[in-house]
């Protein structure tokens, strides 16, 4: 069974600021958590509205406040926040068989704890750093064609965001080359998609109204308690998301056509989640 928590709006629950030392625009905002939705450190579902319309839905495994994942979704729904990630999280560590001579530098190092030893070291003016620095800029020389590749159908060279990411350089505070390399907050195709239907709209909106209308419910799932997450992702999520296609979700192939409200979706949302046999 499932309870569903009165619908909320985001600026009830964030606060949008200017990101003044690290951000340029269009990644420019930075995303503040001030208040926990009351019922939300359970496992549930939860269902992101824009302006009336059904964007995600996703699964909460009550580990923290379900606000929490939420953050993330405005990030990567709006690409106007850091810290976000265009890509998978980076895990490659150096050195490596092509720059063996960086083993008696730094050893066994991910990409993104280079980028912190190079900031210690790139006022100096030694062979250390000229090395460091080829590794560095290459290797984002090839996230940004991973960049390129991963978005080619629906991204063009001249969107503000493709040109502001192939624009980066080693040189670019550590937030702006993680847009590329970093963890957590990632964005996908689909979530990116969604951005760059409503982009007329978001480029324009600053930290006061960033978060205008957008909404979100929760459906607290009130039933076994030792009911495993794999159950309720393959069960429950992944079976509502089939049937209501919400646009932002990696497995909506076609979005739905259901022209309601958020309020009539929810209504049939509950209905949906509690006819399910778990």
């Amino acid at each position: 069974m499932f309870k569903t928590i009165p619908k909320v709006n985001f600026k009830d629950y964030f606060h949008a600021i200017e990101e003044k030392i690290s951000g340029s625009y269009p990644f420019n905002l930075k995303l503040v958590n001030i208040k926990e939705l009351n019922e939300g450190q359970s496992k549930g579902v939860y269902a992101i509205f824009f302006k009336e319309k059904l964007v995600y839905i996703g699964l909460h495994h009550g580990n923290t406040n379900v606000v929490k994942r939420w953050e993330k979704h405005i990030k990567s729904l709006t690409s106007r926040f850091l810290p976000l990630n265009f890509l998978t999280a980076d895990k490659t560590k150096y050195p490596n068989k092509k720059n063996s001579e960086f083993t008696k530098f730094y050893k066994d190092l991910t990409f993104n704890k280079l980028i912190d030893f190079y900031q210690k070291i790139k006022n100096k003016n030694n062979y250390e750093k000229t090395i460091i620095e080829k590794i560095l800029s290459d290797h984002i020389e090839l996230k940004k064609i991973e960049f390129r590749n991963k978005y080619k159908n629906i991204l063009n060279q001249y969107h503000e965001i493709s040109s502001f990411l192939e624009q980066i350089k080693i040189s670019d505070n550590k937030k702006t080359i993680q847009l590329l390399t970093n963890e957590g907050s990632n964005t996908t195709v689909n979530r990116l998609k969604f951005c760059i239907e409503n982009w007329d709209d978001f480029k324009k909106r600053d930290n006061a109204n960033i978060l205008d209308h957008f909404e979100c419910v929760y459906f607290k799932y009130v039933g076994d308690k030792n009911l495993s997450k794999e159950v309720l992702k393959k069960e429950v999520e992944t079976r509502c998301i089939e049937h209501f296609k919400p646009i932002a979700n990696d497995e909506t192939l076609n979005k739905s056509e259901l022209n309601i409200s958020s309020n009539d979706h929810i209504i049939k949302i509950s209905l949906f989640l509690n006819n399910l046999v778990l």
